[in-house]
């Protein structure tokens, strides 16, 4: 595999300048900034999170969440505290596969259960949030399903691929994934022999995965890709290339002409100019706003062309644009079932027991993101499409659980109190102090007076003592904020 070539240090430098000046000409930070970055660079977080990140300043929280924390500055002098505090994740370990063929099955479909708790599980707990959150882009950007691919060991290394180069190189994962077994798999690309060529993955390659629909190419240039992509196949242990089913006749693919094979598609697709600006736009609908102006992706376009294709230039050109501060950009996404359950257990501070993950997973494809089965290989469409009654309905219940715990075992579940979610409280606040609190902790905006109104009346007349009894009214309190539209937003 041919790797991406590398640009001058001059380049890396003018880019590096340009996002400076960037973010020098509104370089304002405020509190509410470092929580809309911890929104939408991973999954939220808590209050002492937020102040963390708020604390190290615009560049520095940037470059911590693309970089993880530096034990020290350029002048030997220790950083800013980290956000997050390290977690050591468990790796998924596969099952031994039964000799019975129907035991077999079962054995890969109880083990991909095992596999979305335990990716939810790094979505909720990963002190590298932005990693897993790229992690899920790529995922809804390359997609593959288990139904089709009938694998688990390659679903996860799919899942794999994608961590590994989740802020690493686009052109690179493009090579990667036309030798993934779980791409091959979905797509019947293991199909594509010479004489009887299979046109699914070159379609898609170019249509979904690099260039966009009816940008750049042509269907002859869709038969001759497939044509140079023949000969790939899948084997127990992963992909593999068979020359003797690969067509080595010439063809001609972007009016260039030569003896081609699958890396040589990725390529000729990268010296074009179509999937700098298609990464940039998925990147700013995902990351920012669903309606990005051309000044919004023109650094972002840029950077991606002058690194050939790395991935942190061009996600710093994002993240420290003025306009992914703006209000126009704030609030603007619906979360996605992972990312409503991810920030929420976050912002709980709760770590919810084995018996609840597996819960919370299912939740998951009740309210329409059923991991590693995207609906098809345009992957999720997200925005209002999370939204109905039906997945609305599961959105308020799976919140108020995670606060309230199931009814048969509440303390069990969540082993934390509304004394621990507002400490910097007075034990005897008044109920006006708490909604405050659970306002400021949970939406990070304000509330309608009106709604506001309706949580202060839920709490009653009596005084409230946090650390008591009274935890369980303040509990439910924040179950029903989180029924509000406005917590269904990041």
């Amino acid at each position: 595999m041919r790797s991406p070539k590398r640009i001058p240090l001059l380049a890396a430098g003018l880019i590096l300048l340009l996002s400076l000046k960037l973010s020098a000409a509104t370089d304002t930070w405020s509190h509410d900034d470092a929580a809309h970055l911890l929104r939408r660079a991973g999954f939220g977080g808590t209050p002492e999170q937020i102040d963390r990140l708020h604390a190290m300043g615009k560049r520095e929280a940037v470059e911590y969440l693309l970089n993880g924390p530096a034990l020290s500055d350029l002048k030997g002098k220790p950083t800013t505290r980290p956000a997050f505090e390290k977690v050591d994740l468990p790796a998924f370990e596969l099952s031994k596969e039964p000799e019975d063929r129907k035991e077999a099955q079962m054995t890969k479909r109880q083990d991909l259960q095992r596999l979305r708790v335990w990716w939810l599980d790094r979505m909720c707990r990963s002190d590298k949030p932005l990693e897993e959150k790229m992690t899920l882009f790529w995922h809804g950007l390359f997609c593959s399903g288990f139904m089709e691919v009938r694998e688990t060991d390659f679903m996860l290394q799919q899942n794999q691929l994608f961590r590994k180069e989740a802020l690493g190189n686009y052109k690179r994962l493009a090579h990667e994934i036309v030798h993934d077994p779980a791409m091959l798999r979905y797509l019947n690309a293991d199909q594509n022999i010479r004489g009887k060529p299979n046109e699914n993955l070159a379609r898609e390659l170019m249509e979904l995965f690099t260039m966009g629909e009816g940008q750049g190419y042509t269907e002859n240039d869709i038969k001759e890709v497939a044509r140079a992509l023949t000969g790939l196949t899948v084997t127990p242990k992963g992909s593999n290339f068979r020359p003797f089913k690969h067509d080595p006749g010439s063809k001609t693919i972007f009016g260039r002409t030569g003896n081609y094979g699958p890396d040589d598609v990725v390529d000729l697709i990268f010296d074009q100019p179509q999937p700098a600006n298609y990464l940039a736009r998925r990147l700013w609908v995902f990351f920012a706003s669903p309606d990005p102006s051309d000044a919004d992706l023109l650094p972002v376009t840029r950077a991606l062309r002058m690194t050939n294709y790395d991935l942190k230039p061009a996600m710093r050109a994002i993240f420290l644009s003025p306009n992914f501060y703006s209000d126009k950009v704030k609030f603007s996404l619906i979360r996605s079932p992972a990312e409503l359950v991810a920030s929420t257990v976050r912002q709980l501070d709760i770590t919810p027991p084995q018996g609840a993950q597996r819960l919370l997973t299912e939740s998951l494809t009740r309210m329409g993101q059923e991991l590693f089965q995207p609906p098809n290989v345009k992957g999720w469409p997200g925005g209002e499409h999370w939204i109905t009654s039906a997945t609305l309905y599961t959105r308020y219940n799976i919140c108020s659980t995670l606060v309230n715990g199931p009814p048969a075992k509440r303390e069990a579940f969540n082993g934390f109190s509304a004394e621990k979610l507002f400490n910097k409280l007075p034990p005897n606040a008044a109920p006006i102090d708490i909604v405050d609190a659970a306002v400021a902790r949970f939406l990070q905006r304000p509330l309608p007076e009106a709604k506001k109104a309706a949580l202060i009346e839920s709490l009653g007349a009596a005084p409230i003592r946090l650390g008591t009894r009274d935890d369980r009214r303040v509990l439910q309190m924040v179950a029903l904020l989180m029924s509000t539209p406005e917590y269904q937003m990041q």
